[in-house]
């Protein structure tokens, strides 16, 4: 069993992470066409995301400072 079915996580929206994040919306969207986490599309046409992927995305990127 892998751990996004034994601890579910709530898919939200790009707009709502990027809210969330306090990151502009349009970055947010670049960064998922561009494949740097996965987005997820159910029932509809809308891409989903789980936030705590697209936290691990952004630490995989950080550079400089501290760690």
């Amino acid at each position: 069993m892998t751990d996004h079915i034994a601890n579910p996580e709530v898919f939200i929206t790009l707009k709502e992470a990027a809210g969330r994040l306090g990151l502009p919306v349009f970055k947010v969207r670049r960064a998922a066409k561009r494949g740097l986490f996965p987005t997820y599309v159910l029932l509809n046409r809308r891409k989903l995301v789980r936030l705590s992927e697209l936290i691990d995305a952004i630490e995989r990127t950080c550079t400089g400072g501290r760690k």
